[in-house]
């Protein structure tokens, strides 16, 4: 289907945010007949989740970096677009081409979370690909994943083809390059995957069989090629300058992390025993000042964006955050960008850093204590202690901000019935510091994760869980304290999958012939269905949850992260004896293995040391802009016309704020915590309508010449929109004078029977005209609503090639929606308002 039939006969039906996906500031699109290899880079969640991962944007940025590749992207179709799309028989397609995703090459998903799994078949479903990687030949894409999720990868190992473990930055340059030869060559299948288990980090999973015991516990994984046993995690060296990408697809549409962000460190030594993050991506590797105020200018400048995040597991322990937070503030300051750290622990959030983070904007705090008692925290080498967290949160509260979020875990190794008490006593304690606070605690459920400490564990059942649960919430839920847990079926499915093997993607595919998908999506979760598929393979989820044996062969035994599993065993012993084992950043090596192991390749953990006098040499504050108080108003006529008729004003008004920003003009921002650019729209254009004259006006700090305003704008503004001219008003200014308005309605081109030949269209026109009053009723939040469109229509024809030209009256009256007009006088349903071609002349 071309893209043009696709916008036309089937986005009509679909939800209206999405239906200008493709065509976002910096997407790439290239000719996929003129490159040799065509990826589709796909995220198994809604497009919201997906564009908000940071890791899909630089490998996106990777990807379409290499000539004689093209990367597009493709994510899970919300329910009601995949009914349309069964209905209609039409296969799932990449956003950039509209191409269907089976006439890719490689079909590459990001696996973030168990929890997507269902939508990984969902997904190949649509695309008209077989589920199982046995059934697929050359004809096929290659099937590959990535992410942390394929530390334990055997539930969906029978899925792929390639899995890649580890960091994939240098990784996916080797695999194009393998690729690339291979389909050249025109070779078998088995053996481009015998030529990718050569790189360093890809595991084949037909290249290992997994024998089970009676009991159905693993006895041996034996692999099937000479010399390829144990799969180590891919490891970046020379993090500081790995390829990042600065140029990341700005979205119109809000999405979960709506920012530029920048990762400034990845690994943490921290050791807490249920983390699987800080066991997986050890070592410790950062970048340096220089490195990140560099690729934070780029990408702000590239993008727009207001908020700006220094990503990491734990962003405080950033060798020079204090530095780095002071020079981009300072460097920001100006544009009004937000810095938000995302993850700050309690004895790394000092005064000085709150001071820094609230000059721009007050931003929420979060501590995690994640246990209640001090002994729980040492089972758990949490390593904070109960005055450091109430010294904290008193501090923050003290600082300004009004609202904490408390993390805290139930179903921890060796929990008692005082750990329980000792979590609503910390709230408690915290929400006394400042009754006038508001205080969200959040009780997540311990999940067994594999390659920490903790992966010999047992989890709790669904019952216990829901004790622990009601226990909490009757005693916290009360004053300005607000708590939230997690849902015990979905910690259960979890934890199953968590530490699965492979019988379990019997299950998977039975849960997707039922229905299964967007199991992480509370309204879509159907723990009855999960229940029946389980059921009907003759699987006990039970068995998962279990405690482990030391000696047993678990389903990822031949997947290492670095760890030793010495290390890991002896951690948990220091657990059962509520012993920490200190930071080794502070207090020397505590022999994980990481180091070690990637000692052969010149690797350890690397810690930086920054000075602010450093930081003062390096760099200079920006010149300052006019003073406060200067001000100018422009008028700018603008056009909305093409696909970017389906963008809503709320995403129009963020495509021009941002657009503003990447032109760099001199705007002014409201005040108070969260500052917004001052543009102000004469009216908001309802959404899939196109307009040739429309109206806003903006603020500015400095007086600019009005013809440089529209060549600067156009210059970051997307396909359809553009700035026909800028007119410089009086600071007190008047909405555009009421005009009359003038549309032309088309109607589709392929006319079905759920239209009216144009004879009963042009009587439906003069029945109108003849009326002395015409009633369109609506209903509003509940109430009935009549207008009389016989005081609105000021003119109403149908040309010679079948357009409908309409002319509305100005006036005080409220108008309807054109659509509504319409389909009025026209005697149209929702479907065929729908389906109607609207432009707006004036």
């Amino acid at each position: 289907m071309k893209k043009a039939d696709f916008i036309d006969n089937i986005l009509p039906f679909v939800s209206k945010a999405s239906r200008y996906l493709g065509n976002e500031i910096n997407a790439v699109k290239k000719d996929l007949s003129k490159v040799d290899l065509k990826f589709a880079l796909a995220f198994p969640d809604a497009y919201e989740i997906g564009m908000s991962h940071l890791g899909l944007h630089i490998l996106y940025n990777i990807l379409n970096s290499q000539k004689e590749v093209a990367c597009e992207r493709v994510f899970t179709p919300w329910p009601d677009m995949e009914a349309i799309m069964r209905d209609k028989n039409i296969r799932l397609s990449t956003l950039e081409s509209h191409v269907p995703v089976k006439d890719f090459d490689v079909l590459g998903f990001s696996l973030e979370y168990e929890l997507s799994y269902a939508n990984i078949l969902k997904m190949l479903s649509l695309a008209g690909i077989p589920l199982l990687s046995k059934k697929r030949d050359e004809s096929y894409p290659l099937v590959i994943a990535g992410g942390p999720c394929t530390y334990n990868p055997e539930p969906i190992a029978d899925f792929f083809d390639a899995i890649v473990i580890g960091e994939a930055e240098e990784l996916i340059i080797d695999f194009c390059k393998i690729f690339i030869t291979w389909k050249n060559s025109k070779a078998p299948k088995k053996e481009l995957l015998d030529a990718l288990s050569e790189i360093d980090g890809i595991y084949i999973p037909s290249f290992f069989d997994p024998v089970c015991n009676e009991d159905g516990t693993i006895k041996k994984i034996i692999p099937l090629k000479k010399g390829y046993e144990l799969i180590n995690k891919r490891v970046i060296s020379d993090f500081n300058n790995v390829a990042f990408c600065t140029s990341p697809i700005v979205p119109y549409m809000q999405i979960i992390h709506d920012r530029a962000g920048i990762e400034i460190a990845r690994g943490c030594t921290r050791g807490c025993r249920f983390c699987m993050a800080g066991m997986i991506y050890r070592p410790v590797r950062e970048k340096n000042i220089a490195k990140i105020k560099q690729l934070s200018d780029e990408a702000l400048s590239n993008t727009g964006y207001e908020d700006l995040s220094l990503a990491s597991l734990s962003s405080g322990d950033f060798s020079g955050i204090q530095e780095i937070l002071e020079l981009l503030i300072t460097a920001h300051k100006h544009n009004r960008v937000s810095i938000s750290l995302p993850s700050m622990r309690v004895e790394t959030l000092t005064r000085a850093l709150m001071d820094e983070i609230k000059q721009i904007r007050k931003t929420g705090f979060t501590i995690a204590p994640e246990a209640g008692t001090q002994r729980l925290r040492d089972v758990i080498n949490k390593g904070i202690t109960e005055p450091e967290i109430i010294s904290t949160a008193t501090q923050i509260f003290s600082a300004g901000w009004t609202l904490i979020k408390l993390y805290f875990m139930i179903g921890l190794p060796t929990e008692t019935a005082d750990d329980l008490k000792g979590i609503i006593d910390l709230s408690r304690k915290i929400a006394s510091t400042d009754r006038r606070k508001q205080l969200n605690v959040s009780v997540s459920t311990f999940v067994p994760k594999p390659h920490t400490p903790f992966q010999w564990e047992q989890q709790d059942t669904s019952r216990t869980i829901l004790e622990k649960q009601h226990f909490l919430k009757d005693r916290l839920q009360r004053g300005k304290i607000r708590i939230k847990w997690h849902n015990h079926n979905l910690s259960i499915l979890e934890g199953v999958f968590s530490r699965g093997d492979r019988s379990l993607h019997k299950v998977i595919i039975k849960a997707h012939e039922m229905g299964a998908g967007f199991e992480a999506w509370t309204e879509h979760f159907q723990p009855e269905l999960w229940d029946k598929a389980f059921l009907e393979c003759g699987i006990d989820k039970l068995f998962y949850l279990r405690k482990r044996s030391l000696d047993e062969c678990l389903p990822w035994s031949h997947i290492s992260c670095g760890i030793n599993d010495d290390f890991l065993k002896n951690e948990l012993i220091k657990s059962q004896k509520e012993q920490i084992t200190r930071d080794c950043r502070t207090n020397g090596c505590s022999n994980c293995g990481v180091c070690r192991k990637a000692g052969s390749k010149g690797l350890t953990c690397s810690f930086g040391s920054y000075t602010a006098k450093d930081s003062a040499t390096h760099y200079s504050t920006p010149s300052q802009t006019a003073p406060d108080n200067s001000s100018f108003c422009y008028r700018l006529r603008f056009t909305k016309t093409g696909s970017a008729r389906f963008l809503s004003h709320l995403e129009l008004s963020r495509c021009f704020a941002r657009c503003m920003r990447r032109a760099k003009l001199p705007l002014k921002y409201s005040s108070g915590f969260h500052p917004h650019p001052r543009i102000i729209f004469n009216e908001a254009l309802p959404v899939g309508l196109e307009s040739r004259e429309e109206f806003l006006d903006i603020l500015l700090a400095q007086k600019l010449d009005k013809d440089e305003i529209p060549l600067k704008i156009n210059c970051c503004l997307p396909e359809g929109i553009k700035v026909l001219s800028a007119d410089e008003i009086p600071l007190k200014n008047k909405p555009v004078i009421d005009r009359i308005n003038k549309y032309a309605i088309c109607f589709p081109e392929k006319t079905t029977s759920d239209f009216a030949p144009q004879m009963e269209i042009e009587r439906f026109i003069e029945a109108f005209k003849k009326q002395k009053k015409f009633i369109l009723e609506s209903i509003k939040k509940g109430k009935s609503f009549q207008t009389d469109l016989k005081q609105i229509v000021r003119e109403i024809s149908l040309t010679a090639n079948k357009t409908l030209e309409l002319e509305l009256n100005p006036g005080e009256i409220k108008t309807p929606r054109i659509t509504d007009i319409a389909g009025r006088i026209l005697h149209l349903g929702d479907k065929e308002k729908k389906a109607l071609k609207i432009i707006k002349y004036s």
